[in-house]
């Protein structure tokens, strides 16, 4: 695990995977998205900041495979929200 993984008062219980590839956010509004980074029960991605977005949301997302046309859609609930200029990011806990 890196160093960059435990960070002191960081609580998440799982180890990150660098994982840059765009997504596309199919609810609660439609729009192109990125993944950054991805663990065993989440996602954090990056968009647009346009305060749509809403803490405990469900939220669905598009992951297309990297070779073939097939995609994957992922559900979730948005736990973090953090507003840059102009963009955002969100935290999501997927279910099972």
């Amino acid at each position: 695990m890196k160093a960059s993984n435990i960070l002191p008062g960081d609580n998440r219980n799982a180890i990150r995977l660098i994982w840059k590839r765009p997504v596309y956010i199919l609810s609660p509004v439609k729009r192109p998205a990125q993944a950054i980074n991805v663990s065993s029960s989440g996602i954090l991605i990056t968009t647009l900041d346009d305060h749509l977005f809403h803490m405990g949301e469900d939220i669905s997302i598009s992951i297309p495979h990297a070779i073939t046309k097939i995609t994957t859609t992922v559900t979730g609930k948005i736990v973090r929200i953090t507003h840059h200029d102009g963009w955002l990011q969100l935290a999501v806990d997927l279910y099972a």
